[in-house]
């Protein structure tokens, strides 16, 4: 189980300072997401600035803000297979398409056109994993790939990974002990954060910062239970923290480098717990993954 902090949480402060502080709240590596600096700097001296901090960068995000030629259902995911080999990131996380209906509507038939490219320029060398999406609409219940046995039959069909963002699990409602068994087998991410629950009218915009990627322990999900539970299974994928900057109350340096700590003191702590003897697995029953 391999220690991130996703670059998108911190995405408006500069490379270096957000690097040093991840490298000395004791995390391995990051999630990079592509920013206007990543691209200004380039693969090469992204490099650099990460070994500079002895950081590995475990995967490739798109980014946060449209950047022109990076659409990602469109010439930016064939781009993050290229910047992750150039980086030595071995995994590259896409999104499903919102909008879309059906799984044969232009939307979706479209985007499946552009995965399978990716999916063979990528070869052996960069695996892609497409991530579960949040709820942020309601019409989003009518996309076919917020239903997670949907989600993972277009992976196995398409030649990808799985990416589990556990806030994005819980505002569709559902238990993310249950969701991780759609992705048990073929997950190489998860996206850590918790949820907790605000009145309706919050809307998408302000769930992202008082709802959903909250600080674990901040809210309702059972994640030790769920990292313990991955580790005792030995998993080798990738943990990537993925907290608002609201929560780790990022304007003041002194609580930002106490949050970091406890976040990246938690993850570790769940995998040597997990992996000590007599550690117990996710608990479940037969379920839906059991049939695929």
């Amino acid at each position: 189980m391999k220690v991130s902090f996703s670059l998108g949480s911190l995405y408006s402060m500069p490379l270096r300072s957000v690097l040093a502080l991840v490298a000395e709240a004791g995390f391995e590596g990051i999630e990079l997401l592509v920013a206007p600096e990543v691209l200004l700097r380039g693969p090469k001296r992204i490099k650099q600035i990460a070994r500079a901090h002895d950081l590995d960068i475990h995967v490739v995000h798109r980014g946060l803000i449209p950047i022109p030629g990076w659409k990602e259902n469109g010439p930016g995911m064939a781009k993050m297979v290229a910047l992750a080999r150039a980086v030595d990131a071995p995994l590259v996380v896409i999104h499903p398409p919102r909008g879309c209906t059906a799984l044969d509507d232009s939307i979706a038939t479209d985007f499946a056109r552009t995965v399978d490219a990716a999916v063979r320029d990528a070869g052996d060398d960069v695996a892609i994993a497409i991530e579960n999406i949040s709820l942020k609409r309601p019409i989003d219940h009518r996309n076919p790939f917020c239903d997670l046995a949907e989600l993972r039959r277009f992976a196995e069909g398409h030649g990808l990974r799985m990416t589990l963002d556990t806030s994005h699990a819980a505002s569709f409602g559902f238990d993310v002990l249950d969701a991780f068994t759609h992705f048990r087998g073929r997950i190489e991410n998860v996206h850590l954060s918790d949820y907790r629950p605000r009145p309706r009218w919050v809307d998408a915009v302000a769930s992202n910062h008082f709802v959903q990627h909250q600080k674990p322990g901040d809210g309702v999900l059972p994640l030790e239970a769920l990292l313990t539970g991955m580790a005792a299974e030995d998993y080798d994928g990738n943990i990537s923290i993925e907290v608002g900057p609201i929560p780790m109350r990022a304007w003041w340096r002194p609580a930002l480098r106490r949050h970091l700590r406890d976040m990246a003191d938690f993850v570790i702590a769940c995998r040597a717990e997990g992996r000590a003897p007599g550690a117990k697995g996710v608990g479940r029953g037969a379920g839906p993954a059991d049939e695929l």
